[in-house]
């Protein structure tokens, strides 16, 4: 049987890793995990995930469980049908109880996104199984198979306590049947199969990004240009009207080549690397970076001593000066303010909760952006993962982001985004912003518009013939300070969603 969409694939594996999937943001291989990690047919070959079609050895039932027998198994059933395929896919042949490596051309056609393998009469050949190249997104999850409601109801229970571990996502069911197959699948993994190659994965930056992508995300609450800054990263772009910081953020994740601003790379390296994320760790490794060279001692030197609560300024006289001086030479790169809020507000939620009258949408976007790579896709919380359509979306975006700088030439469709709150508020849904006015306190964040059209002052009020619908624009800088101070938490993010498709 031809590799199809059409064939039921199978990744078992056991509820302490699928946990760990879900925070993280992506279905990996063992090398990718970020946390705990139980062996599982993921650590059977190095860089890829195996999938097995319609039932699940025995063998690899039992894997999953091999490290704990208080482990909990579960099946996730995958779904192949949204992918294009590159150079990444290997298949082993029942006949003859190898495995044949076969390249896949990507396809651009969406009507195929599974080919079938080249060069082979795939109706003579039946493939139990597949490897495809990690990492894959949530998207890819149609279902998790529970062997009892009992394995179920813990999983949903334990998982509502943990970190950022959503569920919301997962379609969840019970079937014994599927726990049940004796067979044993003993020659199920190869030997040569730990010696396949792989594009290597940067599963650190894929991970970086996807905090990055969601912050930008929540601060795009804040207007349009905040908007425009997401849009832009989301679609791994960039252009000549965007700022220094931007660039330099942008340059680090996308361009290969060397840039002016390459010297500062090593505070993102620093932000980048999950395992120096702790507090005291990478504040001590930027302020060792910064020392090392005589132009950025004096930075090390104020950052040390701020850290050491030695300097006799306030935290906002800081600040104030710094925004004084950029608003005095506006083309300077600003990297002494954004390490000095990267000390001053070192957590996402402090982040999130501060607003300064002397911030510009920009700023929110990039420190949003610099925090997001510190904690990774793993350390947003809970309750932002759970923004609608956000937690899919930027898992996606992370598989993609990944595989595009691998080359595997492996590539996911991207499911809806979550919805932006200047698009909801377009100039047509006056029922809705009029809801929105009234709920966030925000009437005069826009103005009403008439069309150019002619009318007459009757009693004091204008007048149109027929039927004239007016518009209602965000007017930017009063949107702007309204919702700088607003936190919309998924609560409220859903309500404005919900109202937004029912005007």
């Amino acid at each position: 049987m031809a590799i199809t969409a059409k064939a039921t694939w199978l990744l078992p594996t056991n509820t302490e890793n699928l946990q760990m999937v879900l925070a993280q943001g992506l279905i990996t291989d063992a090398s990718g995990f970020l946390g705990s990690y139980y062996k599982d047919v993921l650590n059977e070959c190095p860089g890829y995930i195996s999938l097995f079609k319609s039932e699940v050895p025995g063998s690899a039932l039992k894997l999953s469980k091999s490290e704990d027998d208080g482990l909990i198994s579960c099946i996730i059933k995958i779904n192949l049908k949204d992918i294009t395929l590159g150079d990444c896919i290997h298949t082993r042949c029942d006949i003859d109880d190898s495995f044949n490596s076969e390249n896949v051309s990507p396809k651009e056609s969406n009507n195929v996104p599974i080919p079938s393998l080249q060069g082979k009469k795939t109706d003579e050949l039946d493939y139990e199984s597949i490897l495809i190249q990690a990492p894959l997104p949530l998207t890819c999850i149609e279902e998790v198979i529970f062997s009892c409601k009992a394995d179920l109801d813990e999983f949903k229970d334990s998982s509502s306590n943990v970190g950022n571990v959503s569920t919301k996502i997962l379609k969840c069911k019970v079937d014994k049947k599927a726990f049940q197959n004796t067979t044993a699948g003993s020659h199920l993994f190869h030997d040569s199969f730990s010696n396949l190659g792989h594009n290597p994965i940067e599963y650190n930056k894929a991970y970086s990004f996807g905090g990055l992508a969601s912050l930008s995300f929540y601060f795009s609450k804040n207007g349009e240009e905040s908007a425009n800054l997401f849009n832009s990263i989301s679609k791994f772009t960039e252009d000549e009207s965007q700022s220094l910081e931007y660039k330099w953020i942008y340059e680090y994740f996308f361009s290969n080549e060397k840039s002016k601003l390459e010297k500062w790379n090593a505070i993102l390296e620093i932000l980048n690397d999950y395992k120096k994320r702790s507090d005291i760790e990478y504040k001590n490794k930027i302020i060792e970076f910064l020392n090392s060279t005589a132009d950025t001692q004096p930075i090390a030197e104020f950052l040390t001593d701020y850290h050491r609560s030695k300097i006799e300024k306030s935290d906002t006289q800081i600040i104030d000066e710094y925004i004084e001086q950029y608003k005095k030479e506006p083309k300077v790169f600003k990297i002494r303010f954004f390490l000095f809020m990267l000390f001053y507000k070192d957590s996402i939620e402090k982040l999130i909760k501060y607003t300064h009258v002397g911030f510009r949408e920009e700023d929110y976007v990039l420190l949003g952006m610099l925090f997001g790579m510190n904690n990774s896709f793993i350390g947003l919380p809970k309750w932002l993962v759970e923004y609608e359509n956000l937690h899919i979306y930027i898992s996606t975006l992370m598989a993609n982001y990944a595989h595009k700088q691998a080359n595997t030439g492996l590539h996911f469709k991207e499911p809806p985004k979550p919805l932006l709150l200047t698009e909801m508020l377009s100039p047509k849904k006056l029922g809705f912003i009029a809801w929105f006015g009234k709920n966030f306190d925000a009437n005069n964040c826009f103005k009403t518009v008439m069309p150019n059209k002619v009318f007459q002052c009757d009693k004091g009020k204008s007048t149109y013939e027929g039927i004239v619908v007016p518009e209602c624009q965000i007017v930017n800088i009063p949107f702007f300070k309204t919702m700088s101070s607003v936190v919309l938490d998924d609560k409220d993010y859903s309500r404005i969603c919900k109202e937004y498709k029912g005007k």
